[in-house]
């Protein structure tokens, strides 16, 4: 799978901040880590086949999890993108300290990216904020991503959905 680094036409930066959440995360990809904690907060947006295999990290905020998830170096998932976008709505995040860290992690062309894709029915008054100060920001490079953001619109399930037409046959 390609990163977001490789679909923006940047390259990684060496991240010692980085580096030292992949220790955290142990012998398993720091992406599935990131998307573990998020879970265990209550934003359930991406799933993991596995258990979690750790508690709660304390010392790990929404703002860590959202730049890790959008780095340059991370794999780009599209079920990472609807979790990102769900813990920006939670309005838990501090944008002063996410926008800090995405400038210095260089995620802040595909925060801005996702930001401004999401469509009307799911922005909330954080993600105008967001939105207006990423404007003022240097304009980074964007990662050309295939992506419908329709998927983010938060919907009810309907008989017609693929899953529970596979549901039904089996």
């Amino acid at each position: 799978m390609k990163t977001f680094g490789e679909l923006a036409s940047q390259p990684a930066p060496k991240s010692f901040w980085r580096r030292a959440l992949a220790r955290v995360a142990g012998d398993r990809p720091l992406e599935d880590y990131l998307i573990e904690q998020a879970n265990l907060r209550g934003f359930w947006g991406a799933y993991l086949a596995e258990a979690p295999r750790s508690g709660k990290n304390p010392a790990l905020g929404s703002e860590e999890i959202v730049v890790g998830l959008l780095a340059p170096q991370s794999s780009a998932d599209a079920r990472v993108l609807k979790l990102v976008t769900r813990i920006l709505q939670s309005g838990q995040v501090d944008e002063a300290r996410l926008l800090l860290l995405a400038r210095r992690e260089k995620a802040e062309g595909v925060l801005q990216w996702l930001i401004r894709g999401i469509p009307q029915p799911e922005r909330t008054a954080t993600i105008d904020r967001l939105e207006r100060a990423l404007a003022k920001a240097r304009s980074p490079r964007a990662p050309v991503l295939d992506y419908s953001f329709g998927r983010l619109v938060k919907r009810p399930a309907t008989a017609g959905d693929l899953w529970s037409r596979a549901r039904r046959k089996s």
